[in-house]
């Protein structure tokens, strides 16, 4: 990992590069097309970024991937832009022209976080703004409004849970931004994700891939893609594997 470099981004120059040769776009959410909010459900990214993905999508030679840890149904409700692929619960689903791809592991682990999330919510519900958050394959405990003092407690709470009943290595405890996963215990992430679309998508074998995120979950795409790949981390300046970076989500919204 190394100190990225600083980015430049503009309409030219994303549009340039989709001229030049076929252009396949991997896009973050939350963080990079929209701000980080203390309501996830409020989460929604601006007119003008939708409308600037549209323009983008009929441009005949750019492919576009939103790429999130948010189920498919949120982000059809933030976003909802038609035309587009979706990565969703960090790569355990994934919809291409209409056609919708789970993870085989992902859909057996559904039915083992039916029976743990009752549990999990009783925990959450001790600790004021603690939101659990049913994303279908991944459950998520958001606690970016939990007071400071009581995270530490909170996490014990879920360990002390969640520990004895790993013993088979069913699943995987995640971290993002302020939120803990439970993800199915399989190799599997964004650049598994990002990696499969690619290889559906054989339309243009030679074209430019541009990736832009933001959490550690994003490094996982960054690494994957390689040194040929445009990758840019959004945020503060920190060791990172992708090449480039952009100091801010609102950066990437002047890009229109």
């Amino acid at each position: 990992m190394v100190l990225a470099k600083p980015f430049s981004l503009s309409r030219k120059n994303i549009e340039s590069l989709a001229k030049e040769r076929p252009l396949f776009l991997g896009l973050d959410y939350d963080g990079t097309l929209a701000p980080i909010v203390r309501n996830p459900e409020k989460a929604v990214a601006s007119e003008k970024i939708k409308w600037y993905l549209r323009k983008l999508r009929v441009m005949g030679q750019c492919e576009i991937a939103i790429v999130s840890g948010r189920s498919l149904r949120q982000l059809d409700r933030l976003l909802g832009v038609p035309g587009l692929h979706y990565i969703g619960n960090h790569g355990f689903e994934i919809r291409r022209k209409g056609h919708l791809w789970v993870h085989p592991k992902a859909r057996s682990f559904r039915l083992w976080l039916g029976e743990i999330k009752p549990k999990l919510k009783r925990i959450c519900d001790r600790y004021t703004r603690c939101f659990l958050e049913d994303k279908g394959y991944i459950l998520s405990i958001h606690y970016r409004n939990v007071r400071s003092d009581r995270v530490k407690s909170l996490k014990n709470e879920l360990d002390r849970l969640l520990r004895p009943l790993n013993k088979e290595k069913q699943f995987v405890w995640g971290a993002g931004k302020k939120v803990w996963e439970l993800r199915p215990c399989v190799h599997w992430n964004k650049g598994h994700g990002i990696q499969f679309l690619l290889g559906k998508s054989r339309k243009y074998p030679k074209r430019s891939i541009l990736y832009m995120g933001d959490d550690l979950t994003d490094e996982n795409a960054f690494r994957a893609l390689g040194k040929k790949s445009w990758t840019i981390f959004v945020g503060p300046n920190k060791k990172t594997y992708a090449k480039y970076r952009l100091s801010s989500s609102q950066k990437v919204a002047q890009w229109q």
